[in-house]
């Protein structure tokens, strides 16, 4: 495929699904805007590096989707990670201090609500945060789908109670 062509496809996929990409990532990773925007532009980077990956609209987003989300995350768990070591560091970089706390202190709850959970809800609820549906979760599980679902929505309710 001439690259021209390759980067018109690019082009008209990003015009038609760029905003649509940052909402179901915002959605999934549950995050701050700018590590979203930042997630998004990493999957069409790799997208325009990628050149065995297929420009249909939607293959190729579902793609993009899976990518984002888990670069998003990654970029949550770095932040996480810092925070941990260094909370005050982070908070004048990023010159939110109060902010930036509230957002650490939310997230380190977080992460003890998922301690809470049973090794399985956990790894249920780490796969639907990476994009999995609850049918890819079944299956790459050999559970059903009822099992997913109900174990989910165990794992919601000790998550809301902490």
């Amino acid at each position: 495929m001439p690259t021209t062509h390759r980067t018109a496809q690019i082009a008209a996929l990003y015009t038609a699904k760029a905003r649509e990409l940052e909402r179901a990532v915002a959605r999934r990773a549950a995050g701050d805007s700018e590590y979203v925007h930042d997630a998004c532009a990493f999957a069409w980077e790799q997208l325009v590096r990628r050149t065995d990956i297929v420009c249909e609209d939607r293959r190729t987003f579902a793609w993009l989707l899976q990518i984002a989300v888990h670069e998003a995350w990654r970029l949550l768990g770095d932040l996480t990670s810092a925070a941990a070591d260094d909370a005050a560091t982070l908070a004048d970089r990023r010159g939110h201090e109060i902010d930036q706390a509230e957002r650490l202190t939310q997230r380190q709850q977080v992460l003890d609500g998922l301690r809470d959970l049973t090794p399985r809800q956990r790894r249920y609820v780490g796969l639907h945060a990476a994009g999995f549906t609850y049918d890819e979760i079944a299956a790459r599980e050999g559970v059903s789908y009822t099992a997913v679902n109900r174990h989910l929505i165990k794992a919601r309710r000790r998550l809301r109670a902490t």
